[in-house]
């Protein structure tokens, strides 16, 4: 079970990613020919993640970041949060940056659970207890915790 990494939510927590740096972390999966970077979106308030839009072996997916922890997904309906995998990019991310983990479509889909949160604080595991019945996706790259 996938357990929430503390300060996902951006409450008490200071970002820990610059929208430069995931524009280089953009363009430098583009330098592997990973995917065409069509547009990139800096944060925007109450959403805790920046999101590109890229095109990936014809395909158009949002590839999204979180803010405060370096956690990465993509996204194929950024409305219903489906979720999906780009194995390749896996693979060259660890090159990249180690600590960037790029989350599968298994965990990302799953519907959130309790196990889920029990490694968070306090206060952030009241406000996330709210939206159990959502995906852990969803949870994860949301406008919800402002």
């Amino acid at each position: 079970m996938y357990e929430l990494p503390a300060n996902f939510t951006g409450y008490n927590a200071k970002s820990i990613l610059e929208f430069n740096s995931f524009k280089t972390l953009c363009y430098s999966l583009y330098g592997y020919r990973l995917f065409e970077v069509i547009e990139i979106f800096d944060h925007e308030y109450p959403k805790n993640y920046f999101e590109a839009k890229v095109k990936v072996h014809g395909r158009e997916l949002s590839f999204l970041q979180n803010k405060f922890v370096l956690v990465t997904a993509f996204c194929s309906n950024t409305d219903d949060y489906t979720f999906t995998d780009v194995k390749e990019v896996e693979k060259v991310l660890g090159e990249i940056d180690d600590q960037i983990v790029l989350l599968t479509s298994q965990i990302l889909n799953a519907q959130l659970q309790k196990d889920n949160i029990v490694n968070l604080p306090d206060y952030e595991k009241r406000e996330v207890k709210q939206y159990l019945s959502c995906k852990v996706g969803e949870v994860l790259f949301s406008p919800w915790f402002d």
